[in-house]
């Protein structure tokens, strides 16, 4: 029977993972809970853990549904799923810890562990959030590599994961896709061996070196990618990884929110990459051949000043005046940045 993630713990969430094994399906709800304002709630490191059940409980005496849609209004999916799962027998006991919210003038990063009932390990790595860094942070991927989030996520493999833990999985969705493999990529060598999967959910890939890295081919194998049918995010740089392409009841890039994403009982139903995603890839492909790394540092750094210069940091202070503003400023952008930006623009938003 199907339907979207919701449907999926409807019918299964009596199972234990004894009962019924780890699948795709349970990877992407993981990496779905990272989003949540878990601060204050799921213990930080050296200070224990929580159920998820639990942490539920916590999680609605700080927020109302109405408080968690003013931070994003993407946020109120994840905590309808943070309740559905606390409900659950597959989940509700499963333990978070170590849980990590960062962000700076130079990054945006969150992770939480989680252990389940079978004594196996997620490491769940957060995608991008609404603040202005974070979208800055993605797009210095275009010419660096590692960047700050994902030296950090390295660091956290290296430092959550006990000498114990077997059977560790890694992943994420969106940039939280591209953490899990750059920091299952670098991460101490006993520990890389360890992990049985990688889990990139809509995530961009990388820089072609990087890709071409002995590091990188060392986990290609472990690496399992997932995207919509009208995937764009998952076409940002490369990755030479097969892709899972799945059916989405929503449209353009709006497949990009998961829950959204058709499910059975045990797997994602398939489908085709549709012929615009495969041309924003190539098209994609071809713009980082043609603008040298430098000429994409200098069009991000002249994007994102834009938003420095008004004191915009987050893209829910965006409202009409700020908008105008940001056009305003972006009139200002010397011509040669201006025209790559407009062309990556055109590539991402109607695949030209």
């Amino acid at each position: 029977m199907r339907g979207n993630i919701f449907n999926y713990l409807k019918r299964n969430g009596n199972y234990d993972f004894n009962e019924k094994p780890f699948n795709e399906i349970d990877n992407l709800i993981l990496a779905e809970l990272v989003y949540l304002p878990l601060k204050n709630i799921v213990p930080s490191f050296n200070e224990g853990y929580i159920t998820i059940k639990e942490a539920d409980i916590l999680l609605r005496k700080k927020y109302t549904i109405k408080d968690l849609k003013k931070i994003s209004f993407l946020l109120r999916e994840s905590a309808f799923l943070l309740r559905r799962l606390a409900t659950c027998k597959r989940f509700q006991d499963a333990l978070l810890y170590n849980y990590v919210k960062l962000v700076d003038d130079d990054k945006q990063f969150g992770a939480v562990t989680i252990e389940l009932n079978d004594k196996s390990i997620y490491v769940s790595y957060e995608g991008t959030d609404t603040s202005i860094v974070g979208w800055e942070e993605d797009l210095k991927m275009s010419y660096k590599f590692p960047v700050s989030s994902q030296k950090l996520a390295s660091m956290y493999l290296n430092s959550t994961i006990h000498f114990f833990d077997r059977n560790i999985r890694v992943g994420g969705h969106s940039k939280g896709g591209n953490l899990a493999m750059a920091a299952s990529m670098n991460c101490n060598f006993f520990i890389r061996k360890r992990i049985i999967n990688i889990y990139n959910n809509d995530g961009p890939g990388f820089l072609k070196k990087e890709i071409e890295s002995r590091r990188y081919q060392k986990i290609a194998s472990k690496i399992t990618t997932i995207v919509p049918g009208r995937s764009i995010i998952g076409m940002f740089l490369f990755n030479v990884s097969d892709c899972k392409v799945v059916k989405s009841t929503n449209k353009g890039i709006l497949q990009h929110d998961a829950f959204n994403w058709i499910c059975d009982d045990n797997a994602f139903i398939t489908t085709n990459l549709s012929k615009n995603s495969i041309l924003t890839k190539e098209k994609l492909s071809k713009w980082l051949d043609n603008v040298l790394p430098e000429e994409r540092e200098a069009c991000v750094s002249e994007l994102f000043k834009i938003f420095k210069d008004n004191n915009i940091k987050d893209t829910t202070e965006i409202n009409l005046g700020g908008l105008f503003r940001v056009i305003r400023g972006f009139r200002n952008i010397s011509s040669k940045e201006k025209e790559h930006l407009v062309e990556a623009f055109k590539i991402i938003a109607f695949g030209k």
